[in-house]
């Protein structure tokens, strides 16, 4: 099959994607404001059922690196893409993320030197603390990220880079070609096991990845599933069932079902400004408000604000940081645009 050329399912639109990243980022959201604690102690107990609940919201993480590895390549593919647009492919990613990412982090720092002020205590800009972050290199550097999710950006955009250089080999019509390259990727997190680097987390992109094939009909149904499947069976080495039951359900949420209301697409269109700002927004709320609770209920309830307001922000984030970055990258034309 010619790889530029695409199939009926390669035009259609997949808004269960929506959904999944909203989920995925509110899962995440829960997690950390129900898990809060500061120099004053935990909100809620370590023990309690809300915190071993919400610890559960982490494994969101692993949903957004099925979809990632769904949909880059699938954009790749609509877009035509060859090997000679690895630079405009990555300039614009680049551009895509990066932007509202540079723009949070400012956020943080502003906020930082706003209570270090108000409390008498010192604060400087670290620049080149910032400049690893701006190449998502902190987990090799001596510092550390201003907000620890931003870990899984970093390995987002190895993905990028990496799919840029394998895009034409799992795609290959010589099919050997393509099973090597699946194959290689699947066991690249046996050969090197270190959480600083995507492949630690191949299987679950991969995942994705062997979906966009079976779903654009660049490789065989019956062997795309069994790859699926051998992938989650290799996947119980490293990582927790939890982790593994996450990444399936994305899997087959995508391939089955067509999920497409008003509220869940505004929620996935908006899920990366809520990644990129609840800590800002909701996780600070907490902070000014929890020495004002102090029962289970008015707890409860400042983890419904949280929401409201993390949300609310994200909302207002995204049109006027993350849309515009957007309409930018989108201008980074790659072949067949």
């Amino acid at each position: 099959m010619n790889n530029t050329a695409l199939t009926n399912k390669e035009k259609g639109y997949f808004p269960t994607v929506n959904l999944l990243r909203g989920i995925a980022t509110l899962l995440v959201c829960f997690c950390h404001f129900t898990s809060y604690n500061d120099f004053r102690g935990d909100l809620f107990p370590a023990d309690s059922a809300i915190v071993k609940l919400g610890l559960a919201g982490f494994y969101g993480v692993f949903m957004f690196f099925v979809i990632s590895g769904f949909v880059i390549p699938f954009s790749m593919a609509r877009s035509g893409y060859k090997i000679k647009d690895i630079h405009r492919f990555l300039l614009r990613r680049f551009v895509r993320i990066e932007i509202p990412y540079v723009v949070s982090i400012l956020l943080m720092i502003l906020i930082e030197s706003v209570f270090a002020l108000k409390n008498g205590d010192s604060f400087s800009v670290q620049p080149v603390r910032i400049l690893y972050h701006i190449l998502f290199t902190i987990p090799f550097s001596g510092y550390s990220w201003y907000n620890p999710i931003f870990w899984t950006l970093a390995i987002e955009f190895q993905f990028y880079v990496l799919i840029a250089l394998i895009y034409p080999l799992i795609t290959h019509r010589i099919k050997i070609i393509q099973y090597v390259t699946i194959v290689l990727f699947g066991a690249s997190g046996f050969l090197l096991d270190d959480i600083r680097y995507l492949f630690g987390f191949s299987l679950f992109f991969l995942q994705g990845m062997l979906l966009f094939l079976i779903m654009t009909k660049r490789i065989n149904l019956a062997l795309g599933w069994i790859f699926l499947i051998v992938c989650t069976a290799l996947n119980h080495y490293h990582h927790a069932n939890a982790e593994i039951a996450f990444s399936i359900g994305a899997v087959l949420s995508i391939a089955f079902l067509n999920i497409n209301t008003k509220i869940t697409n505004s929620i996935g269109e908006i899920s990366y400004s809520l990644y990129l700002t609840h800590g800002l927004v909701g996780m600070n709320l907490i902070y000014l408000l929890a020495r004002y609770v102090h029962n289970d209920v008015l707890k409860y309830l400042l983890i419904v604000s949280a929401f409201v307001v993390s949300v609310a922000f994200a909302y207002v984030f995204a049109k006027y940081v993350e849309d515009p970055s957007a309409r930018l990258s989108k201008k980074v034309k790659v072949h067949g645009e």
